[in-house]
């Protein structure tokens, strides 16, 4: 019997979203890397990366301005165990991470500077993404 674990997908140019997934591997095409995320135990998957991949977002550290790293690509952020094995996102976990990569961004180039900016769409991120997501997030999913 596999475990489902509920993890926050975070797609270049959109909203972030959770998901229920069997497994992670099978969610890439190839390899992954993993990131260190935010918060002690969890954990950013993104796919190799390499040229050709959409600039996704930028990661910074707490209270800083400069980027840490720009991952590009789909990723997702999961739980990561004492052992090293997947988990689910708890609520908090949720709520967080869907807070810090709710805006998509872009990335303009200046010299050898790098800028992130928002990138504003067509949904409005309060009246909708709220209600849809972490309203029907429950923990029998999981």
């Amino acid at each position: 019997m596999n475990k489902r674990i509920r993890v926050v997908v975070v797609r270049p140019e959109e909203y972030p979203e959770t998901a229920v997934l069997e497994s992670v591997e099978p969610w890439f095409e190839g390899e992954y890397i993993k990131i260190p995320a935010y918060t002690h135990g969890t954990v950013i998957l993104a796919p190799e990366q390499k040229e050709g991949l959409v600039l996704n977002r930028g990661l910074f550290d707490t209270g800083e301005t400069q980027m840490r790293q720009i991952v590009a690509g789909d990723f997702l952020i999961c739980g990561l165990s004492e052992d090293g094995s997947f988990r689910s996102l708890t609520d908090q976990e949720i709520y967080m991470y869907l807070e810090r990569f709710r805006q998509p961004e872009k990335f303009l180039v200046a010299g050898n500077v790098v800028f992130c900016v928002p990138f504003v769409n067509r949904m409005s991120y309060a009246s909708d993404l709220s209600k849809k997501y972490i309203g029907n997030v429950h923990n029998d999913d999981a």
